[in-house]
């Protein structure tokens, strides 16, 4: 455990990641100073990140933030909807 309190790991889903905005009730100034902050998304089974909007909302809303992403059935071209693939989203 670290002695700073800047020092914090949040432990959340990615469907309430993507619920942090203006129209779940979380003030613009908030979700402005959020984006501000540098951080780290360890993100699992994200194969099931890459459908609907829910990975654009948490990008738009932490832009500076890095997303590392695990799965064991990652999504290639061959089996692909929309031509997304995990590694297009995750690198």
């Amino acid at each position: 455990k670290s002695n700073d309190s800047s020092n914090r790991l949040i432990v959340t889903s990615i469907q309430k990641m993507s619920n942090i905005n203006p129209k779940h009730g979380i003030a613009q100034a908030e979700i402005d100073l959020i984006g501000k902050k540098r951080m780290v998304f360890i993100i699992d089974e994200c194969h099931r990140s890459v459908f609907g909007d829910m990975l654009v909302s948490i990008k738009n809303t932490f832009p500076r933030a890095i997303l590392f992403g695990f799965t064991g059935t990652p999504i290639f071209e061959q089996n692909a909807h929309k031509e997304i693939t995990t590694e297009t989203i995750f690198g």
